[in-house]
């Protein structure tokens, strides 16, 4: 790096060079003086900097063009480097050119600023304030004065308009001072005008900053509107409509509740500037002329062959079409009035000449589509399929109706009403229009489908599928004119691979959202048509050709089209050979050949042999793999027709071994499923190999041992000892739980209660399994529990009662002994209760008492005998409720320092029965005395008691809902906030994502829980969050009704409160304590599973408000969630998200720049790059928004990710976390 004095030098030297007479020396000094700044091998002191911008600015007056442009190109460049008061001399001097210059100078001195204004640093927040802040004054006095010409003019404002995009939320005090100027001048040039709604949109990206400072600077904003629907009537320019428009879209995309009260006039206006096309009629003979293909002799449909130069009114109509979509957009609220309204008008239009406008008519009533699958999420879901409830008929498809609510029944009916061919007149507002043939969308898209325009062909494509998303089973009296257009686009040569691929993926839809039979008569068109897009040239249009083919196996099936298999699997297995392919296509082939084989074998059956040995060759490749084993367990579980499969088992049995030893945890359950398969076949050939260790190798690697011993006694009996050996060693890991436990329970079960040759005797079998409790020290705790379930299942499923007592007898002594082991003892008490829960005839007789010997383990120091004995309780009671629940609630009374363990007691007894589908007589009998007792302890001090009594109250108000719930409900008006906050916990644990006959009384009173949302204590606020949130996670039909009433409470508790935050000392520093953190955390907890659950309820601008809150709020898991928030509505909602991305940047920036402290610790580090990495996945999410790229701010914030060492290697770590997201062999779940 050069020194100072030796830069100043250099600076010098190229100055002179920049006076020469010699153009070639100027050039040249510029060119140097730029490439030394951007390599940074220059540095400018206060005289250098002064010089090189008094050159630079002299320059941009040279004779020479060539130089001038460079000079304007440095300036960008000496920006980035310069102080601030060399940039003030800087723009100083070019807003002076610019206004009172010649000419030739003007135009130099405006491209000029602009590029100065692009180039500034953003992440220089002061300086570049500062700077705007002297610029824009400036401006806007040039922009007012009286002297400057209208290109002047023009140029003043798009320097505005670009500061604006880049640095509005930096100037907000001058926003004002700019709305004034702009509107202040004269508008009787349109192309002025047209401008100035660019800088009109820069002002309401701006929009939060200005409400956050005053709600009068967006009304005043908002008085703009009046004016322009006043000129936008008035007009009679095609080009000032068209800008009026614009900006009548971007108002209603940036504040569309304040555009609520112009929705008519705006309505009104779109209605007749959607058909504003004075040089052409749209008559109905014409239309069926028009329409038709050509015979050749054409390039272009007759309609299309229309053309003046001077016709501008086309613009017009497309401003009108995207200011349509923004109505259907920003107000989701009124979807069902914007289909029956919108929807027509739109149809009408399809027929538009002009293919620009076309494109945005099409894609405004795909919008309509697609708000409305927000609002049905899932309608394939929601057809009935369950004879017991009577249906419901929408347009020709039948839906259940306990899986719509009104409001979606409503949608779904106006948006079929537009997909029959009806005579009607459309009234609405002010405008009355007739149309016959057109109101039918789909007949109305058919028509378009003859025109050769491939964009106009696709987005019919595109439109149709989301039609029959929206609602299935709408197109199945279309088919016979819809398949020809298919056929036309996939198989015609001249039609391009994205078309075809539009066509395949239409037809895809199509197939999945009707029934089989209805494909019937077509069934051979659609083969050809598929076998054709198969053996396509193209790998993308083969891979949908394979992924059509797949979806017409039931079809054929059902339909009894047998015939036509060989045709379409030659063309797969064609494809099925090749090896050198597409990933893509190798992975779809094998797919679709195993789902053909496991269906069509006895179709085909000279295939079959040689498919299998393709499939074994596959197994074989590290790339295919996964899919083969895929495919082979289709084939394996196929029982009509059962597929011969004897020739490869002996190939796949090192294979399963090998394969149960790969990294690949999709590999690994694949295999699984296959051995699983082969078991069941009742195929002996599986286990007649002579490898026996192979065979052992799988029993150690697998649970599927139950059906081994099940089929294969005699085969499995001398691999027992290997899979005992690993039934033992996995009973010791942490991780057995749930259904893994339950399968290993299975299978101890299956050997005991099954004649397998050699197994071990009860007691043998028992020192096996129990053998680690005395040999293996520091046991993890849930190894007991497995343990002791496996001693329980022994003893019940040997049948021997008098073996189980004395294995019970053996179990006290080791309690009762003072010289055991605690961990002896901790297994002992388990045991203990497991006995009772499984085999309650054990202590029937009397001679033990297991209560009185669990009971004084309570009074043991070991905290994790006392829960056991406590789950050791439960498990007694759960066996024998008649003998051992009495016991427990008289406890409970009698005994309050043991109420929380005996608490926990009661709850594993009402945990175990709220599961049975009719609980137990003797426990519906004993509820009665339950619920007094659990109230009684809802006000107890100790939180985990009062945690466990919630529980326990929900848990039996499942059991009898229609006489608990009104009791439960009365505790929810308690004076003591405990009992109000364990009465709306207990609602939780009334939720699950199961149909359960609780659902039907919980939905008519769980708004009185949750209006406790609103309760003066916080922690009852909290806990009602909490329930909302688990609502609308596993049960949203719940409260999706009353979302209205109580997203206002939701959305207050994620402000911060000052009120909330206290300053507490610690020694002699003081650290303030956030009293309202856990509230605020589950406000944002449960906006995300709204936003997953419930979208179509939110008023999204509403609800990313508060996510902009969260953004800037201090605390570390709040950021988290709404970085994740801001992640999925780029999915869900992104044009509204767009609308916002200025104020969003600006807090992702923010983010991106903090520095930890200097004498920050590992973990505040650690939290500094999980922020940093969440905000670069939220940007790589921004960056897939369509027209995302538009967006300066958004720009700004990848540069800086690019500019930053540390930020590009946090980028590469985010991406290659992603990229291992998606395992080779996932398949990503495809949705309706």
């Amino acid at each position: 790096m050069a020194t100072t004095a030796t830069s100043a030098y250099h600076v010098a030297q190229l100055i002179d060079k920049m006076m020469s007479v010699d153009k070639d020396y100027r050039f040249m000094a510029v060119n140097d003086l730029m490439r030394e700044l951007q390599t940074n091998n220059m540095r400018l002191d206060d005289d250098s900097e002064k010089k090189v911008v008094r050159m630079l600015i002299r320059l941009l007056d040279d004779n020479n063009g060539e130089v001038q442009n460079l000079a304007v190109k440095c300036l960008g460049t000496v920006t980035q480097r310069v102080k601030e008061a060399q940039a003030e001399t800087l723009v100083d001097a070019l807003c002076s050119m610019m206004v009172a210059g010649s000419e030739s100078l003007r135009d130099v001195s405006s491209i000029a600023l602009k590029t100065v204004v692009g180039h500034l640093p953003v992440a220089n927040t002061v300086f570049v304030t500062n700077l705007m802040k002297r610029l824009v004054p400036k401006l806007n006095a040039a922009l007012e004065q009286t002297k400057p010409n209208d290109s002047v003019r023009l140029e003043v404002v798009d320097v505005i308009g670009d500061v604006l995009t880049r640095f509005g939320s930096l100037i907000a005090p001058v926003h004002r001072e700019v709305r004034s100027s702009f509107i202040n001048v004269p508008s009787s040039f349109y192309q002025f005008l047209h401008t100035q709604k660019i800088l009109l949109d820069q002002l309401l990206l701006e929009r939060p900053a200005l409400k956050k400072k005053s709600t009068l600077a967006l009304s005043a904003m908002m008085a703009v509107v009046p004016k322009i629907i006043e000129q936008v009537e008035a007009a009679d320019d095609d080009e000032l409509k068209e800008a009026l428009l614009q900006s009548l879209e971007t108002f209603l995309y940036r504040c569309p509740r304040e555009m609520a009260a112009y929705q008519d006039q705006v309505l009104r206006i779109v209605t007749t500037d959607l058909t504003y096309d004075p040089n052409y009629s749209y008559s109905d003979d014409e239309e069926e002329q028009s329409m038709e293909i050509g015979d050749g002799d054409t390039d272009e449909d007759d309609a299309e062959d229309y053309s003046d130069d001077d016709d501008m009114s086309w613009k017009v109509r497309r401003a009108s079409a995207k200011t349509i979509e923004a109505m259907i957009v920003s107000r989701r609220d009124q979807l069902s009035m914007s289909v029956q309204t919108l929807g027509p008008l739109l149809i009408s239009r399809l027929r538009e000449r002009e293919e620009n406008v076309r494109i945005d008519i099409y894609n405004a009533y795909i919008a309509i589509l697609s708000q409305a699958r927000l609002v049905v999420p899932n309608a394939l879901a929601a057809l009935h399929k369950d004879d017991t409830e009577e249906p419901i008929k929408i347009g020709t498809t039948l839906f259940s109706p306990s899986a719509l609510s009104g409001e979606q029944q409503q949608l779904l009916e106006a948006i079929a009403a537009q997909s029959e061919p009806l005579l009607k007149v459309c009234t609405f507002v002010e405008v009355t229009f007739a149309f016959c043939y057109w109101h039918c969308i789909v007949q109305a898209v058919m028509k378009q489908l003859r025109l050769k325009s491939p964009k106009t062909r696709s987005l019919c494509f595109d439109l149709l599928a989301n039609f029959v998303r929206t609602l299935p089973g709408s197109l199945a009296s279309y088919l016979p004119s819809l398949l020809p257009g298919l056929s036309n686009a996939v198989l015609d040569r001249s039609s391009g691979a994205p078309m075809k691929i539009d066509a395949l993926s239409l037809l895809a839809r199509v197939i999945k959202c009707h029934d089989n039979n209805v494909f019937a008569p077509h069934l051979e068109s659609i083969v050809q048509l598929t076998v054709g897009a198969i053996q396509d040239s193209f790998y993308k249009v083969s891979a949908e050709g394979l992924s059509v083919a797949s979806l017409l196996v039931p079809v054929i099936r059902d339909c009894g089209s047998g015939n036509l298999v060989p045709t379409l699997y030659n063309a797969i297995f064609e494809k099925l050979k090749i090896n050198d392919i597409d990933q893509e296509v190798k992975e779809r082939a094998i797919y679709a050949a195993g789902l053909f084989i496991a269906t069509f074998a006895d179709d085909m059956p000279a295939m079959v042999p040689t498919t299998l040995e393709l499939m074994m060759e596959r197994l074989r490749n590290e790339m295919t793999r996964l899919y083969a084993v895929r495919a082979l367990i289709m084939i394996a579980e196929s029982r009509n027709p059962l597929v011969d499969i004897s020739p490869i088992v002996p190939f796949l049995l090192p294979t399963f071994t090998e394969f149960l030893k790969k990294n690949s945890r999709a590999l690994r359950i694949g295999t699984l499923h296959l051995i699983e398969a082969l078991l069941l076949r009742g195929d002996i050939s599986v286990l007649d190999s002579e490898d026996l260790t192979l065979l052992s190798s799988l029993f150690r690697l697998t649970l599927r041992s139950k059906i081994g011993l099940q089929a294969y006694p005699d085969r499995v009996a001398p691999q027992l000892g290997a899979i005992l050996s690993s039934v033992i060693h996995l009973s010791q890991s942490a991780l057995l739980q749930g259904a893994t436990l339950q399968a290993s329970l299975d299978m101890i079960q299956t050997l005991v209660s099954n004649p397998v040759p050699g197994k071990p005797e009860f007691e043998e079998l028992l020192d096996q399994l129990t053998a680690p409790i005395y040999d293996v020290p520091n046991l993890s705790r849930q190894a007991f529990q497995s343990i002791s379930a496996a001693t329980g299942v022994v003893a019940a499923a040997s049948g021997d009662i008098e073996k189980a007592r004395s294995l019970a007898e053996k179990l006290a002594d080791q309690l009762q002994n003072e010289t055991s082991t605690d961990a002896i003892r901790l297994f002992s008490v388990h045991a203990l209760g497991e006995l009772g829960r499984r085999c309650p005839k054990v202590y029937e007789n009397g001679h033990l008492e297991p209560e009185k010997l669990i009971i004084p383990a309570f009074n043991s120091s070991s905290e994790d005998l006392k829960a056991a004995a406590a789950q050791a309780l439960g498990a007694l009671a759960v066996g024998n409720h008649a003998r051992f629940l009495p016991f427990i609630l008289n406890e409970i009374q009698t005994q309050p320092k043991r109420q929380y363990l005996l608490l926990h007691a009661l709850k594993e007894v009402i945990g175990h029965e709220s599961t049975n589908i009719v609980p137990i007589e003797v426990f519906r009998s004993r509820i009665s005395e339950i619920w007094p007792v659990l109230v009684d302890h809802a006000d107890g001090n100790e939180e985990g008691t009062r945690n466990v009594v919630a529980e326990c109250l929900g848990k039996l108000s499942v059991i009898d809902p229609h006489g608990l719930l009104p009791e439960l409900k009365s505790l929810v008006t308690s004076p003591s906030a405990r009992v109000r906050s364990a009465a709306v916990t207990a609602v939780k644990y009334m939720i699950s994502d199961e149909k359960r006959p609780v659902d039907a009384v919980l939905q008519q009173c769980i708004g009185e829980f949750l209006q406790t949302m609103t309760d003066s204590d916080l922690n009852v606020r909290r806990v009602a969050l909490v329930v909302l949130n688990s609502a609308a996670h596993n049960k949203p039909s719940l409260i999706r009704n009353l979302l209205d009433v109580l997203l206002p409470s939701v959305y207050s508790e994620t402000q911060v409160r000052k009120e909330l935050i206290r300053e507490v000392e610690m020694g002699p520093f003081k650290h303030q304590v956030d009293d309202g953190l856990d509230l605020r955390k589950s406000a944002f907890e449960c906006m995300y599973t709204l936003l997953e659950s419930c979208l179509e309820k939110l008023e999204i601008f509403e609800f990313i408000n508060y996510v902009e809150n969260g953004l800037r709020d201090m605390h570390h898991d709040i950021r988290l969630l709404s970085y994740l928030m801001l992640m999925k509505l780029a999915m869900l909602c992104p044009s509204q998200l767009v609308q916002r991305l200025d104020k969003i940047c600006e807090s992702l920036k923010t983010q991106l720049q903090t520095k930890p402290k200097s004498n920050a610790v590992k973990q505040e580090i650690d939290k500094q790059d999980e922020l940093k990495r969440a905000v670069i996945r939220v940007v790589l999410a921004l960056q897939k928004i369509p027209d995302a790229e538009r967006h300066q701010q958004l720009v700004d914030v990848a540069a800086m990710m690019r500019s930053s060492a540390e930020l590009r290697a946090l980028t590469e770590v985010v991406q290659r976390d992603a990229m291992r997201t998606f395992a080779v062999g996932d398949v990503p779940m495809d949705t309706i």
